[in-house]
């Protein structure tokens, strides 16, 4: 007969998963201006509801929401954004419930304020001229320091949007910040960095010359439809054979460093809610 186990001893001050703590994200979400991501917004307040989402709006992406009702909360620089995560922490520490999700609109944005502050209040040398070292150094370290609380001290999932340069004079894509600090730390203080790509796609290349039999059968049965995609068409209200799919690239590709997770695959459909409840589980 084998002998039970001995009590496993643990530290005073450890927590236990799904009993004292709960799993929380702090997720980047990067792509070009323009590909979608303030619209990722607008899946999870259909998804999940006006009240479960909060959002520091750096850039004005109202009419990209179009959710009457959703929290917002404009912002104009680091020191504002460190403002609101500080009294989410607050709130957190108190056990007040947050929202679902907290998102960043954008990253890029905040950091144009704060730039743009530095003209009118720029901080100077020792001889009075004007310290752009210094500028980077503190919107660099101010930047990691919201990382930080945003990831440590908030019980929700935390949503960073950040824009990307791409082209053809810098093809591989550049994280649209000024300074090295963010783009060198961003992706280690994150839990999750997805890549979001956009990809046109003809539907000849998918159906044949028979592509509009076929997505006029897809439009009646609704499955031509999805978060992640846009039909085209014509004046008419017709498909005219073009269609855009969007999709999270999870894991580094060797131009902009990615993090995905575990629960992910390498390339997923930019369905942000399906994302997350692929994390967090189906019934988050």
């Amino acid at each position: 007969m084998s002998k039970p186990a001995p009590d496993i001893w643990y530290p005073e001050n450890s927590q236990v998963i799904g009993t004292d703590t709960q799993e929380h994200l702090l997720m980047n979400i990067i792509g070009v201006s323009g590909v979608g991501k303030s619209h990722l917004i607008n899946q999870c307040v259909r998804a999940f509801g006006t009240e479960e989402v909060y959002v520091m709006m750096a850039e004005n992406a109202k009419t990209t929401y179009d959710a009457p009702g959703l929290h917002i909360d404009e912002i104009r620089g680091i020191w504002d954004a460190r403002q609101r995560v500080e009294a989410l922490a607050r709130a957190s520490d108190a056990g007040k419930r947050l929202p679902k999700l907290v998102f960043l609109d954008s990253l890029s944005g905040m950091l144009d304020y704060q730039r743009q502050g530095y003209e009118d209040k720029p901080l100077t040398t020792a001889d009075g001229g004007r310290d752009k070292r210094a500028e980077y150094g503190e919107m660099g370290n101010g930047t990691i320091d919201l990382y930080i609380n945003a990831r440590d001290r908030i019980k929700a999932d935390v949503i960073f949007l950040v824009t990307t340069h791409e082209g053809t004079f810098n093809a591989a894509p550049e994280i649209a910040v000024e300074g090295r600090m963010v783009p060198k730390n961003m992706t280690r203080l994150s839990n999750v960095t997805l890549y979001m790509k956009a990809e046109e796609i003809k539907l000849i290349t998918l159906f044949g010359e028979d592509w509009p039999v076929e997505m006029a059968k897809r439009i009646e049965d609704k499955s031509a439809f999805a978060p992640h995609r846009t039909v085209g068409f014509d004046d008419s209200g017709k498909p005219d054979g073009s269609m855009i799919n969007r999709f999270f690239i999870t894991q580094d590709t060797g131009q902009v460093m990615a993090k995905g997770h575990h629960k992910l695959n390498l390339r997923e459909k930019a369905d942000l809610p399906a994302v997350l409840r692929k994390i967090h589980g189906e019934n988050w």
